[in-house]
């Protein structure tokens, strides 16, 4: 029964993983406004809202629309926090709001 219910987890996770950036693909359908940085397009503004309500809507399993919920946030985190990823791995954090700058931004504040 364990491993069942670890595999179900996993699945759960997996599934978040990969949906992640359906928001693109639903805002794009539904054509609303887009991210741009320097003259590229790097997707749908609030794609992770869009996306999250779409999988909610459809009965995904609560952590899976969390995951994709909270992948923009977990960015803007990453990026305050890393500095090589701030450096030179991350081209879009202006658009997505910039780093977390608040004074508590040193805890992880995403419900998974």
């Amino acid at each position: 029964m364990i491993r069942f219910m670890v595999f179900i987890s996993l699945l759960q996770v997996i599934l978040g993983a990969l949906f992640h950036d359906i928001g693109h693909l639903l805002g794009q359908e539904q054509n609303l406004p887009r991210m741009e940085t320097h003259g590229a397009i790097l997707g749908i503004q609030g794609h992770e809202n869009l996306g999250a309500q779409f999988l909610k809507d459809h009965g995904l399993p609560e952590i899976t629309y969390l995951m994709v919920k909270g992948h923009v946030d977990a960015k803007r985190y990453l990026v305050y926090k890393d500095q090589e990823y701030h450096d030179g791995k991350c081209k879009d954090v202006d658009v997505v709001g910039g780093t977390d700058r608040r004074e508590d931004s040193g805890k992880q504040r995403l419900v998974l």
